[in-house]
């Protein structure tokens, strides 16, 4: 169950939360700006000025497909059309104004938080993983789940958290997912593919779940409410 969306943002390649947005019933604004453990600079700050105003369901609205795009854009993030604009925005990995847009999630009944990504593949040619990885040409349909590999794996590489698959990097984990690796105590992080879309650009073509078991999640003082912004 998606609570809210967070902003994020890095600088120096330090990546943090620096914003919370919820809302009471549809878009109405009922925007949170999240305290900074580290002082932003003039720059990132003079960027979150302008986007914490009331334009913010202006340019969320922006982001969000409408007409005869809603249908095909909702099942490459695995759902219907009837899904809400807040589960949209939480898996498709919308940037605005040069801020991630990434979901506050509420745990299951045993701990586990679980979201969704796209992944754009990078593979390099005739690599196993290019040879392995599967494509099924069937336009506009999603790839079988018989046909989906069990999992990817996450690896550390210097300041990269990437994915794995067979053993060969194919992509790198969203910087939200490397901050509650980097930042919490976890157990049991798992990334796996639920669906491949086909004839579409890269950056649509795989979504992954991750599923992970965290011990503080939202509790981290990065977390923590500043003030209301009204």
């Amino acid at each position: 169950m998606i609570k809210a969306l967070y902003l994020g943002t890095s600088h120096n390649n330090f990546w943090r939360p620096v914003a919370q947005i919820s809302w009471q019933e549809k878009m109405s604004k009922n925007w949170y700006q999240l305290h900074p453990l580290n002082k932003l600079n003039p720059e990132l700050e003079s960027k979150l000025r302008v986007i914490n105003d009331e334009r913010i369901n202006q340019l969320i609205n922006i982001k969000l497909p409408n007409g005869s795009t809603r249908k095909k854009e909702y099942q490459f993030v695995g759902l219907e059309p009837n899904a809400s604009e807040i589960d949209y925005l939480a898996r498709a990995g919308v940037s605005i104004n040069g801020f991630d847009l990434f979901p506050k999630v509420l745990p299951n009944e045993v701990h586990f938080y679980h979201c969704f990504w796209l992944l754009e593949p990078n593979y390099k040619p005739h690599s196993q993983a290019a040879k392995l990885f599967p494509q099924i040409q069937v336009a506009n349909q999603q790839v079988p789940e018989n046909h989906l590999p069990l999992n990817f794996q996450l690896d550390y590489t210097g300041t990269s958290l990437d994915v794995l698959y067979i053993g060969e990097k194919i992509g790198e984990v969203p910087p939200y997912v490397k901050f509650f690796l980097d930042e919490m105590l976890y157990y049991l992080p798992e990334a796996r593919p639920v669906q491949i879309n086909q004839n579409v650009p890269d950056d649509k073509r795989v979504l992954v779940k991750f599923s992970i078991k965290l011990d503080r999640s939202y509790e981290h003082p990065y977390f923590q409410l500043k003030q209301e912004q009204v």
